[in-house]
């Protein structure tokens, strides 16, 4: 999904993969796949379901902190 869909930003992708790991408590089957096939395309590597699963999380996590933290820097009176 990541690396596939060029159409659609990295920030854009993330806040959709983000919508849905907190709309169902995890990433949707297509989700998983498409990551799994990107990494494969891209970095040549099979994934398991639970490794992409958990590299997905991870991600969401990273990009969620990120974005928390740019927030409350924009947010801060100087």
């Amino acid at each position: 999904m990541f690396f596939v869909c060029k159409s659609y930003s990295l920030p854009r992708l993330l806040k959709i993969t983000r919508h849905f790991y907190i709309l169902q408590g995890m990433f949707n089957e297509r989700t998983v796949k498409d990551f799994q096939e990107a990494i494969e395309q891209e970095l040549g590597r099979k994934l398991e379901e639970k490794e992409a699963t958990e590299i997905l999380t991870n991600l969401v996590g990273y990009f969620d902190t990120l974005a928390k933290i740019d927030h409350r820097e924009k947010t801060q009176v100087s």
